[in-house]
């Protein structure tokens, strides 16, 4: 009886011992993945003030009005080619999310289930 208290103190310690670790493993990833996430609204908040700032430039037709001739056509040569490199990372973003949301369901696939 003895013996079999003992074993069954043991293995609570061991439980104990790697419930903690397995949640120290959680805490950590969730501390990298908040910190992404904190990473990832700051450079979209970026993006946005940007991109407001050009929506406003685009919208002043009072710019296009005075522009001359020469001018005018750089800009629409401009536009053109900020408008190609858009959407040329657009498709390059949308194939790399295609390849996470794979790689994802991949790795929730293969995690071993719960008992």
């Amino acid at each position: 009886m003895a013996e079999q208290s003992q074993a069954l103190v043991q293995a609570s310690k061991e439980a104990l011992t790697e419930s903690a670790r397995l949640q120290k493993v959680k805490d950590d990833a969730l501390n990298v993945a908040n910190a992404i996430a904190q990473e990832n609204a700051d450079a979209a908040n970026l993006a946005r003030t940007e991109l407001e700032r050009l929506r406003l430039e685009l919208a002043d037709s009072t710019s296009i009005a005075r522009a001359t001739c020469a001018s005018t056509r750089n800009r629409a040569t401009a536009l053109s080619i900020v408008f190609e490199q858009c959407a040329t990372r657009l498709t390059e973003v949308a194939k790399e999310a295609d390849q996470h949301a794979v790689d994802s369901r991949t790795c929730h696939a293969a995690w071993p289930a719960s008992r």
